[in-house]
């Protein structure tokens, strides 16, 4: 049955629900046994995109019944987090804003870290509903190095030999709304760039 609340009781604040990031990085890790293949990240994520619609209808449902957005789901973080998830493969991702190390609790494993707390509150600071000089507070982070410009070079690539491989960054994008200028490709993974565009 519906809620109204009015005057004194009359809620004055909002609540922010974060949606999760996706955990791991889907670069094509399979795991095979018994003669069956999965992709476990493919899977995962799956479960996680059904997981937030079920969120996000239950939500919508609330402010139905609260008769105003009481609840604002904020529902970028897996984009937000793009490239910066745990390598399945046993890697260190070293632009990972997951936990990836031991921890002395169970929980501690696979939690935001650091600079994911830094990017998401930034981001939900770009809102502009939830702090105040929202858009300053960006700005500052950014500026401070923590507003990190997000890479994505796209899924796993192949080819045939002898055939041009063509490379996209097209996914890339910095969260402070600044063009990218420019691309730096490190193909063998040494640290050093092989090719600008």
């Amino acid at each position: 049955n519906a809620m109204t609340m009015e005057g004194e009781d009359a809620p004055t604040g909002r609540i922010v629900l974060v949606d999760y990031p996706y955990i791991a990085l889907d670069n094509g890790f399979t795991l095979t046994g018994g003669g069956v293949t999965i992709e476990p990240v493919k899977e995962m994520n799956i479960l996680q995109d059904q997981a937030s619609e079920a969120v996000g209808k239950v939500i919508e449902q609330i402010n139905d019944e609260m008769g105003f957005d009481f609840i604002y789901f904020y529902n970028n973080t897996k984009e937000l987090f793009r490239g910066h998830g745990f390598d399945p493969t046993f890697r260190i991702n070293p632009d990972g804003w997951i936990l990836e190390e031991e921890g002395p609790r169970i929980w501690d494993y696979y939690h935001i870290n650091r600079f994911g707390h830094i990017n998401l509150a930034a981001a939900l600071a770009e809102e502009g509903s939830f702090v105040s000089g929202g858009a300053a507070l960006a700005a500052m982070l950014h500026d401070e190095g923590f507003l990190h410009t997000v890479a994505f070079a796209g899924d796993a690539y192949s080819g045939k030999i002898g055939e041009p491989i063509v490379f996209s960054a097209n996914g890339s994008y910095d969260p402070s709304g600044n063009p990218i200028t420019q691309y730096e490709w490190d193909f063998d993974d040494d640290g050093t760039v092989d090719a600008t565009t």
